[in-house]
């Protein structure tokens, strides 16, 4: 192809996104196209929430199942919603004013630059620290299946995998509402029930066990967060019988579903998407949109959950073996060192030549 052609292919290619883009700012769904922004304070929330969460599971799991541990047990078991929900904002942000085959490329290699950035760097690390001479390409394929230098890798190739997934699906949502609307109740139909073992069906897409497995439930949970994004207006009421009904019924579920976890000594991982999860889970994303208000300064700190999370892991194995987390106290601390850490490395680096490309 002739560098005259290949600029016509280029221009072709781009006319045609904008055209898919204009398609999709013109609807008129609640929170999509220009009447969606990044300024929901509920949305702010969940991920610096979610982000908690996961450093609870990550601390937490090695010694809250011991006898004595009841409180950090409970802690651990409430903390089960943060994966999911991240999958879940990721799909309500998904698309959120502009969309096109260049949107998706951009999200994905955006986020796979990030991450190669942290291997490179926790393998230089890791020559300092232990001695040891790893591959960073090796431990960025590695990361695929939870290995390597940074096991927590795996979220972020899935969530890659979701974004490429729901291109069509976002296709779907804009040019045929109503059938998008039947694919999602119909996808998140078929979780619940086989993850409440209501149904026997062999379904791998939603058998635990797999990484395949986990892709189908994780981008069941993506989906169900585009289509609350749908629904918004209808889930957030300012209404006081209607709040105070969803904050009664958000601390009752919340206390079935946290003791249901501690009597039966569950993984939380095993609940993922059963009936009472989703009831809790849903419940979550409803308060939190309808009882967070926009705050400029945790909008900002939001956007430092991703480099607190490809950050906490790596040093929360190296503190651990100085510190070790025996207790509640020691483990809520912990906590919020690693968390207040990364953000302090967000907020330094963001704007450094290079650097900025990590965080």
């Amino acid at each position: 192809m002739t560098g005259k052609e290949n600029n016509v292919h280029e221009n072709t290619a781009h006319e045609s996104d904008v055209k898919f883009v204009g398609k999709v700012t013109d609807c008129n769904s609640p929170v999509t196209g220009n009447d969606f922004s990044d300024r929901i304070g509920g949305v702010d929330f969940l991920k610096i929430l979610s982000c908690l969460g996961v450093l609870s599971y990550h601390v937490l799991d090695d010694f809250c199942l011991l006898p004595g541990h009841n409180v950090a047990e409970m802690a651990y078991f409430a903390a089960s919603f943060c994966i999911p929900m991240f999958f879940a904002v990721s799909g309500f942000t998904f698309g959120r004013r502009s969309f096109s085959a260049a949107y998706v490329e951009n999200k994905i290699g955006g986020i796979l630059k990030k991450l190669f950035g942290w291997v490179i760097f926790w393998c230089v690390i890791s020559v300092f620290i232990y001695g040891q001479k790893r591959n960073p390409f090796i431990d960025f394929i590695d990361g695929v299946f939870g290995e390597g230098v940074l096991p927590v890798s795996w979220f972020i190739f899935t969530l890659c995998i979701c974004w490429l997934a729901s291109y069509t699906v976002f296709i779907l949502h804009q040019r045929h509402r109503t059938r998008f609307y039947i694919f999602s109740a119909a996808l998140l139909a078929v979780m619940v029930l086989k993850r409440s073992a209501v149904v026997s069906w062999n379904i791998p897409f939603y058998d635990s066990g797999t990484q395949f497995a986990w892709f189908g439930l994780y981008f069941t949970f993506f989906v169900t967060g585009m289509l609350l994004r749908d629904i918004n207006s209808l889930i957030v009421r300012d209404n006081s019988v209607f709040r105070i009904a969803i904050t009664v019924l958000m601390v009752l579920i919340t206390y079935i579903y946290v003791s249901t976890l501690w009597v039966n000594e569950a993984a939380p991982f095993e609940v993922y998407g059963n009936w009472l999860y989703m009831i809790w889970f849903i419940l979550i994303i409803v308060c939190s949109l309808n009882f967070i208000k926009f705050n400029k300064y945790v909008h900002e700190v939001s956007k430092g959950t991703l480099t607190v999370y490809l950050w906490h892991l790596p040093a929360l194995v190296y503190i651990s073996k100085f510190v070790p987390v025996t207790s509640g106290l020691t483990g809520a601390l912990m906590i919020f060192s690693l968390f207040v850490i990364g953000e302090i490395l967000y907020f330094m680096f963001r704007n450094y030549p290079l650097i900025r490309k990590m965080v």
